[in-house]
């Protein structure tokens, strides 16, 4: 009895999840985030907190926009899920976006190599190359402030330039596909390119879920 009565909890909980995604995918196409804030806290009751915080964070993020001061929230969200679940890719991700979107460059740098050492021990590839990707364009950046804009002597900044070397040999490939060799013939066009270019190749390397503000383990 005690095993049938357990399933019905699973159901009726499995239901109740799936009827408050759908308000939230609703609420979501209708650019309501306040809403999706009142139905996470709905949302908690069937998932773990650390899904709860990363839910909570992705839609405080989203309500941010471009004000950078109103990333404080989301970040704590981010880090409360990562304490809750050190190994949820998705929450250090959104984490080190966060860091680069407030200039804490370093920290930034520490989030997406936590997501590349994560999905490289799982075998996976979700966020693979975008943290690949998003380091390297926050190298750069940090390399443009301390060179004064002056990329062609990115080899003489010993901090950064054996990882870089080692971004490039990684996103080789993806930037043949993306730009035309014979015109992005050096590592210094290619970086050009890439800081032109960011959101439009980082939305090709990043899976759907990477943009989503719901709910998904």
């Amino acid at each position: 009895m005690g095993l049938f009565s357990r399933k019905s909890k699973e159901d009726n909980d499995a239901e109740q999840i799936g009827k408050i995604m759908t308000e939230m995918i609703k609420a979501d196409q209708e650019g309501k985030p306040k809403k999706k804030i009142k139905l996470n806290e709905k949302l908690r009751e069937y998932v773990e907190d650390y899904l709860y915080f990363y839910n909570r964070g992705s839609i405080l993020y989203e309500m941010a926009g471009e004000d950078k001061t109103k990333l404080d929230e989301p970040m704590e969200c981010f880090q409360k899920a990562i304490r809750l679940n050190p190994s949820y890719t998705k929450a250090w991700y959104r984490l080190g976006y966060a860091y680069y979107a407030t200039e804490q460059d370093e920290k930034s740098i520490e989030a997406y190599e936590k997501v590349i050492e994560l999905e490289t021990k799982e075998g996976k590839e979700d966020f693979l190359y975008a943290s690949h990707f998003c380091n390297l364009i926050t190298m750069l950046e940090i390399l443009v402030k301390r060179l004064n804009g002056d990329l062609t002597k990115w080899k003489t900044d010993e901090q950064y330039v054996s990882k870089i070397q080692e971004k490039l040999d990684t996103l080789r490939p993806i930037f043949n596909a993306v730009f035309d060799p014979k015109v992005f013939d050096t590592d210094e066009k290619i970086f050009v390119g890439c800081r032109e270019n960011f959101i439009r190749i980082l939305t090709d390397l990043e899976p759907d879920i990477a943009r989503a503000t719901l709910y998904s383990s």
